[in-house]
């Protein structure tokens, strides 16, 4: 369970502490989706900034149950300085005004994905258009997009960036969240071009830390995770051959940041940890080597695997254009690893 007090976060916390929040001092400032990893660990931050130099941002979280951010968040409830809104993004957001709105709501589980995908496609895309209607009925008020680098699709490239344009089926049932990604990012587009919203989107990659969900999520870092810290063998549902890069949440979280402060109008940038590639059986076994007795074992594959994963052969994301805004991954996936694990005892 995640808790702003435990010794993990808290070391996190003061490492976001470094970045520069100046441009927040006194906002007015939204986060959706705040009971995802991602959105509690940014909430977090601005708190702490609260804490630790008088930042004074005025914070609100929305949470579709009341019951999950009361879990998620505690006594944090209780601050004047936070405010939980308890609505499904879906429906118009009337609450406000904003002068910053981070719109990270939405599932990307694969197990919702297989199983609602007519509601992963509903909250990516009029959850987008009303967080955008929303800021647009108060012109400067700034948003933050949370997209996927999923929307890049299958490419020739051998290195994804900004403006690389690739191809999706997307009558596969697969596909409706990438393509509902997709479709948000061009909303987004035209409300900065029709009404002036500025807009910061991020493409981010294979993220994870304390505070992800291990039940039941469907991902591959989740459900090893899930088994280490539940004491069980670590089990792949395949031989382990597929390659992936992970980037630890402090530094996704410094990249958001990092992006959105550099953007002033219009920007759009991937943030990935692709220092570190690994296969899936080498995860597993990094994982299995955090906790006594893990080993790995194997099973067969659910037998959703075909409608939930991403069946696109992996490219390495560029960071270029973050990097040279001064951001570069720290943590190493070994570390974060151990790290994500420390925080669940």
């Amino acid at each position: 369970m995640f808790s702003y007090d435990n010794q993990v976060v808290r070391e996190d916390m003061e490492r976001l502490s470094a970045l520069d929040f100046k441009p927040f001092r006194g906002r007015r400032v939204l986060v959706t989706g705040v009971t995802g990893m991602l959105a509690t660990y940014l909430a977090c931050a601005f708190l702490y900034m609260n804490d630790k130099c008088g930042l004074g941002v005025g914070l609100t979280g929305l949470a579709r149950h009341r019951e999950k951010a009361e879990m998620r968040f505690g006594a944090l409830l209780e601050r004047p300085d936070f405010t939980l809104l308890t609505q499904d993004v879906t429906e118009p957001l009337t609450a406000g005004p904003f002068d910053v709105i981070f719109h990270l709501a939405g599932s990307a589980s694969a197990r919702a994905i297989a199983s609602a995908p007519v509601d992963v496609i509903t909250a990516n895309v009029l959850g987008t258009k009303n967080v955008l209607e929303a800021a647009a009925r108060r012109p400067g008020t700034k948003v933050f997009f949370a997209s996927t680098r999923e929307v890049y699709g299958r490419s020739e490239e051998t290195v994804l960036r900004e403006e690389t344009l690739g191809t999706l089926d997307m009558l596969l049932p697969r596909s409706c969240y990438p393509e509902s990604k997709r479709m948000a990012e061009n909303l987004c587009a035209v409300y900065h071009q029709e009404f002036g919203v500025p807009v910061c989107i991020a493409r981010i990659a294979h993220s994870y830390g304390p505070g992800m969900q291990l039940a039941g999520d469907g991902r591959v870092m989740a459900d090893l995770l899930g088994n280490a810290s539940r004491g069980e063998d670590i089990v792949l549902h395949s031989d382990g051959s597929a390659r992936r890069a992970f980037c630890y949440l402090t530094d996704t979280v410094a990249g958001i940041l990092t992006a959105f402060t550099h953007t002033e109008g219009w920007g759009v940038f991937n943030i990935a940890n692709e220092t570190e590639e690994i296969s899936v059986r080498e995860l597993a076994e990094l994982a299995a080597g955090c906790v006594p007795g893990g080993h790995v074992t194997y099973a067969a594959p659910p037998a959703d695997s075909a409608r939930a994963y991403f069946n696109v052969p992996r490219v390495r994301l560029s960071t270029e254009k973050l990097e040279a805004l001064g951001w570069r991954p720290q943590v190493k996936l070994r570390e974060g690893v151990a790290r994500t694990l420390k925080s669940l005892l």
